[in-house]
């Protein structure tokens, strides 16, 4: 599989998550997101889509939530993980 999908209840993965600064992480590389904190409950899922990122040119793995699935399978919602992906794209 080229892609994989980490349905959640989340629209994605976050930077500063549940401040008022909390930034959406649109698009990252594997390398620029590893090193990030993040909360308990998304670390397995940031881990997940950067190991399978990193397994293989041209595998992206998205995290966002079930009811933007076609979306999600589109690249217009959630957090894509791929090593195509340059530093971090934040919205």
């Amino acid at each position: 599989a080229d892609v994989l999908i980490i349905a959640t209840d989340a629209d994605g993965v976050f930077l500063d998550y549940g401040t008022p600064g909390q930034r959406l992480i649109a698009e990252a590389h594997p390398d620029a997101l590893a090193p990030l904190p993040f909360p308990e409950g998304d670390g397995p899922k940031v881990e997940s889509a950067i190991e399978f990122a990193r397994s293989g040119a041209g595998r992206v793995a998205v995290i966002g939530s079930l009811a933007d699935l076609p979306a999600l399978l589109e690249g217009r919602a959630g957090t894509r993980v791929g090593l195509a992906y340059g530093d971090l794209v934040l919205r």
